[in-house]
């Protein structure tokens, strides 16, 4: 006979509503299946405990929506009444067994971490950091997630990179002949861009940095080199221009990175007390967006012979030039370039800088020697004079071991200066009684194994 929850039921489906039954005993749910219309037919889903070869899984720790906290709340204490009916957790359970059975639960149902390949990772990585780094470490951040990507597969999970395949990808780096330094660089740069797939952007939990535990292979750097004032001063005769004599004397003398000199205007240069500014510059007219490496603003002191060179080329340059070594053709055509996309920002907006360096070099007869070296040379020459930690803002370093790891190098007087301190303890510990004290003490009792004293006297 018909119910009240049969036609509640009933008048729900046919007027194409959704309907959920629950019936224990069975009496019900058959007298709904028999009167289901037939265009509700496909509509039916049926959940049949009793039906094994169709069973259907039932996930009592799955919580959901908006309110999914205090669902788990609300679930975890559901499951702990439960196991109450069932057993006697007085003599079976207790306080240590309810707190790790909440925190198991609680771990279990926690937030997963969210999944993603490591082709789609180092995809998103060149969006998200673009702006964040230099363009040279972008390049380079790109350059090891593209190898690594390559070692381990595109395809593969992120969260499945283990440990060993990080170790593998550095034994190969070093069997196919890379060297020791660039294999570190390599390390460094992949541990930190796991570093970020955990902080900030949550795709790796605390301590699963594949390359966390990778230790940088140690090797006998290269010794720096330094250019002597001979030297800088052969290298300018050596120079083709003012242009080339103003920047060389700009980099001996101030420490500035290429691309910051580079990038100078003239309303960095400050004639009235010597210096310039390496600052961030906004797009104007003849001249691109840039910042420093180091992302900061600094002073550098500027020597009057560099500043001299400053003021010739001034009196030389074009109206309307706001750079100091950029031609304004120069600047309107690498303004254009980089508007249409076809500009690299690690390329070196002079041409055929590299090439003119070294035919200078040549010509001067200093041996082997980079651009970057007049940066080292001058860094050195500061450190002799000034407190470590001057020298490293001057130089634009974030790290005092970055300054006294690569740019500090080790002079002919410095090791005279230290040859000397150590001829002069031993002069002086030769005629010094507090230091020769002990050498007599022994000469007075005589050599070991003989009972008769020296007549020497401890005076």
């Amino acid at each position: 006979m018909p119910t009240l929850l049969y036609n509640l039921a009933m008048q729900d489906i046919r007027r194409g509503e959704g309907v959920c039954l629950i019936d224990p005993h069975g009496d019900l749910y058959h007298q709904v299946c028999e009167s289901i219309p037939e265009h509700r037919a496909n509509d039916v889903v049926l959940l049949d405990p009793c039906d094994r070869e169709r069973a259907v899984g039932i996930n009592l720790l799955e919580c959901m929506g908006p309110y999914r906290e205090m669902q788990i709340s609300f679930v975890i204490n559901e499951v702990l009444a439960i196991l109450a009916k069932l057993y006697n957790m007085e003599t079976c359970g207790g306080p240590m067994f309810e707190q790790y059975f909440r925190g198991a639960l609680q771990l279990i149902m926690a937030e997963p971490q969210p999944s993603i390949t490591m082709q789609e990772f180092a995809r998103e990585h060149a969006v998200v950091m673009k702006g964040q780094v230099a363009p040279g470490s972008l390049y380079d951040q790109r350059r090891a997630l593209r190898m690594f990507l390559a070692h381990v597969g595109g395809n593969r999970k992120l969260q499945d990179v283990k440990p060993w395949d990080a170790e593998a990808f550095v034994a190969k780096r070093l069997q196919e002949g890379v060297s020791v330094a660039t294999v570190n660089k390599d390390i460094r740069t992949l541990k930190r861009i796991f570093n970020l797939a955990i902080e900030p952007r949550g795709y790796l939990l605390e301590g699963r940095n594949p390359f966390a535990m990778v230790k940088q292979r140690r090797y006998c750097p290269k010794p720096i080199r330094y250019v002597t004032p001979a030297e800088f001063q052969a290298l300018t005769d050596a120079a083709a221009s003012l242009w080339w004599k103003a920047l060389l004397t700009v980099a001996y003398t101030t420490g500035a990175r290429l691309g910051e000199i580079l990038h100078l205007t003239w309303a960095d240069v400050d004639f009235e007390t010597s210096r310039i500014r390496i600052c961030r510059k906004v797009p104007t007219h003849g001249a691109a967006a840039w910042e420093p490496k180091d992302r900061a603003e600094r002073l550098l002191p500027v020597p009057s012979r560099a500043m001299q060179f400053l003021v010739d080329l001034q009196a030389v340059s074009e109206v309307g030039n706001s750079n100091v070594f950029i031609s304004l053709a120069r600047g309107q055509h690498l303004q254009r370039r980089r508007t249409k996309g076809q500009w690299d920002e690690r390329q070196c907006p002079v041409n055929n800088f590299t090439r003119d360096f070294k035919s200078f070099v040549r010509r001067a007869g200093v041996g082997q020697c980079s651009f970057h070296d007049l940066r080292r040379s001058c860094i050195t020459n500061w450190a002799r004079a000034l407190p470590i930690h001057v020298v490293r803002q001057l130089a634009g370093h974030s790290d005092m071991k970055t300054t006294q790891t690569y740019y500090l190098s080790v002079q002919e007087d410095d090791l005279e200066r230290a040859r000397g301190i150590q001829s002069q303890i031993l002069e002086t510990s030769a005629t010094d009684p507090l230091l020769t004290h002990s050498a007599q003490k022994r000469s007075i009792n005589g050599p070991a194994g003989h009972g008769e004293k020296s007549q020497l006297s401890p005076e």
